[in-house]
């Protein structure tokens, strides 16, 4: 019954017309364009309900695992799993969701998405062990990956062009309801019995899950979806109900017929789709991954790629802890240890000195593979000696010490005569003169994140797979830097800046002359899947995910004590979340997606710095209580949640779904949704060992630097689409880096 008022249109635009009083879009396009369509409004509010499903689990599960643990007698890092293997089961869920919503529709696949989250919530809310909490874990996963790649995908594809921004956002919304359902729902329902209260916390999700499963049915199909199947009737008749005219929905029908390939003057209601034509996915892996991409395209993935494995293969690890490493092989006394440091500078020195001299005559292509391969030889016996030595209980190992010194300057060595100086001369010049410093920037920003994760994480790192294990994980690395170089660096070498892009169009059959080049791939597809991957990782690259799975703990390294007030703040946490994911909604057709993001991004910055600083204070304060400390974390927290979920939080969202083409837009958009789970269960699984690493300060410290290279990122690469039609935002895409800088000077 609820549906059928939906559908119809009664009430909602009763009780929507204060919302379409406040997002109406001031300008001269007339009155249709001005005002929200309600039944388009009530199709996405119906779809967005399962990312209040969704959001519920997550904020609920904040506060429950607290019981869990209780109960369950599980240790942190089953805590972690649990708290992770959702999102790991959703990157599996929303690549299959992608294939599946292509074959049987949109709506069907929400409804397939309500079930599955509901068989997995009544096994979480039974679990009588952690076996079957994680088996309804997984399920549940699996129904969010659905949940998380057809909701805003839906939404995009129903609304127009003015009110997408809106309409497309409400997923996200949603998500924020559930989050503040989930921490309110810890409060009212941790004063239950141990035994009781958690498993009605996780159980209760699968009512609104069945009733959302009879509701969704009885929504219209995607208008877009119809027309890729060739029934035109069909959705005309959705477009007459989601638009505002008879005419607004006509144009809307040409838009998608063309891009559909469909004859824009045809009248039938039903065309028999091309053989040719994939209708239901099929070939679109090969379209987003395996097909040629521009030139400039390469030149970005080489430029990114060379300086990420520059700090990837550890020299970072010697340079700073040369000491340890001596130490650890067998010297002993400060002294002795500091001269073998030396050694490290001094052989450095010598061996980028050389370099200089080699660069033109041997070439760039050369130093770098011979460099990589000595990299990779240095660090595995310099892993095998350090492993002999901790294993070695009797004496002092002399061949083995002498061994580990060598081997650690003959790494410096290699490195330095290679893989260092090309680095940055490559990166230098393979950019086009117009793209240069913009390009280089971003390989930049990768050097120096890379940098850091290393030098944080290395004791952490060498104290949990041992010393010499370290230095095989980064021979390891260093293997698979040599490969990237060899099948994609071309040599550069006596060639003028001008020509050196024509090097990365060739292709790989012509490698045998150039050393490495690329298959031709559509321009506009390549750069709109990097967009929507780049963008969702960030999201929770950025640490969001910390907060709201683990606000309890960070509350109480603050400072806060007991239970109650620890749920209570954390209840704090999911209302600034909804309130500002609220106001997100009336800006992203008014201000635009750039502009919100580049602030959020900014803002969050600024938030996890203040909250880094705090936290570090409080943990090396061994007095009273540090209120003014304990107050801060408390408003950088909110801050924090505030700014990601006024920017980042809903444009990931709107932006993926909007920018990929009608035929790749489902698998698409999958593919960011698995990028973003897969970073979701990264910072679930192992925010806990991190911050014990590398102290709690010190994660937030690391989530900030993640965010200055992401606000570099949306800089250079996201042109505005607000206002623009699915149909035109292709076109945006479509014009190379040098066009895309155009489109994004001129919104800046």
């Amino acid at each position: 019954m609820a549906s059928q008022w939906l559908l119809k249109g009664r009430g909602i635009k009763e009780s929507g017309r204060a919302i379409v009083n406040m997002v109406s879009i001031e300008g001269s396009g007339g009155e249709n364009q001005q005002t929200l369509n309600m039944y388009a409004a009530g199709c996405s509010i119906v779809a967005s309900m399962i990312s209040i499903i969704f959001g519920y689990d997550t904020g609920v599960m904040s506060g429950a695992m607290i019981f869990i643990k209780e109960e369950l007698k599980i240790h942190d890092t089953e805590v972690e799993i649990l708290a992770g293997i959702l999102n790991i089961c959703a990157l599996f869920g929303s690549l299959l969701a992608g294939r599946t919503s292509d074959y049987i529709g949109r709506r069907y696949t929400i409804f397939a998405a309500s079930i599955i989250f509901m068989i997995g919530s009544i096994l979480m809310g039974y679990a009588p062990n952690y076996g079957v909490l994680m088996t309804g874990r997984c399920i549940a996963g699996i129904g969010v990956g659905f949940a998380l790649m057809i909701a805003p995908v839906y939404s995009a594809e129903v609304s127009s062009p003015s009110y997408r921004g809106f309409l497309t956002c409400l997923p996200e919304l949603g998500i924020s309801i559930g989050v503040l359902l989930g921490y309110i729902s810890n409060v009212a329902f941790g004063g239950l019995s141990l035994k009781l209260g958690w498993r009605i916390m996780l159980g209760v999700a699968a009512i609104p899950s069945l009733a959302l499963a009879f509701g969704i049915l009885k929504m219209p199909e995607s208008p877009r979806w119809l027309v890729m199947q060739g029934r035109l009737g069909e959705a005309k008749k959705v477009l007459l109900r989601v638009s505002n005219s008879e005419e607004e929905a006509g144009a809307r029908l040409r838009d998608i017929k063309e891009a559909a390939g469909i004859d824009v003057n045809c009248k039938d209601d039903f065309v028999k789709p091309d053989p040719l034509k994939k209708t239901h996915g099929e070939g679109v892996w090969k379209e987003l991954i395996l097909r040629p991409t521009p030139a400039v395209r390469w030149i970005l993935i080489a430029a990114v790629g060379i300086h990420f494995f520059e700090h990837a293969v550890g020299i970072e690890a010697v340079i700073l802890y040369s000491p340890r490493i001596f130490k650890k092989a067998g010297i002993v006394g400060k002294q002795k240890l500091l001269r073998a440091s030396v050694g490290v500078g001094l052989t450095k020195f010598i061996f980028v000195f050389i370099s200089t001299f080699l660069l033109d005559r041997v070439g760039r292509r050369r130093l770098l593979l011979v460099s990589t391969a000595g990299i990779i030889a240095a660090l595995a016996v310099l892993g095998t000696c350090l492993t002999i030595v901790e294993h070695h209980h009797g004496g002092q190992l002399v061949w083995a010490l002498s061994l580990c010194i060598i081997s650690t300057y003959t790494f410096v060595a290699f490195f330095n005569i290679g893989l260092a100086p090309v680095t940055w001369v490559y990166s230098s010049e393979i950019f086009p003169l117009k793209l240069r410093a913009q390009g280089y920037s971003i390989g930049v920003a990768v050097n120096r994140l890379m940098n850091a994760t290393i030098s944080m994480s290395f004791i952490s790192l060498y104290e949990a797979i041992t010393i010499g294990g370290a230095f095989f994980l980064f021979a390891g690395i260093s293997v698979l830097a040599w490969f990237f170089f060899y099948f994609l660096f071309p040599e550069t070498k006596g060639r003028s800046l001008e020509d050196i892009e024509e090097l990365f169009s060739k292709g790989i059959s012509g490698r045998a002359e150039a050393g490495s080049n690329f298959r031709q791939v559509d321009t506009s597809v390549r750069w709109i899947l990097i967009a929507a991957v780049g963008i969702h990782f960030f999201e929770h690259a950025v640490g969001i995910e910390a907060v709201i799975l683990y606000s309890p703990r960070i509350f109480k390294k603050a400072g806060i004590v007991g239970k109650q007030k620890l749920l209570r703040a954390s209840v704090g946490v999911g209302l600034t979340k909804f309130i500002f994911v609220f106001i997100s909604t009336f800006l992203l057709d008014r201000v635009g997606r750039r502009r919100l993001l580049l602030v959020s991004t900014a803002g969050i910055i600024a938030a996890l710095a203040v909250l880094g600083t705090c936290l570090t204070i409080v943990e090396h304060h061994h007095g009273g209580q540090l209120v003014w400390a304990l107050s801060l974390c408390i408003i950088s927290t909110y801050t924090f949640v505030a700014f990601f979920n006024i920017g980042l939080a809903p444009v990931t969202w709107v932006y993926s779904s909007e920018i990929f083409p009608l035929k790749l837009r489902a698998q698409g958009y999958s593919i960011g949704v698995a990028v973003n789970r897969l970073m979701n269960a990264t910072i679930s699984m192992s925010f806990i060992s991190l911050y014990e690493a590398i102290t709690i300060g010190g994660a937030f410290f690391l989530f900030a630097g993640i965010s200055v290279l992401a606000w570099f990122f949306f800089y250079f690469l996201f042109p505005e689409t607000k206002g623009r039609s699915l149909e035109d935002i292709e076109e945006l895409f479509s014009k190379g880096i040098s066009g895309r800088a155009e489109a994004v000077k001129s919104d800046i």
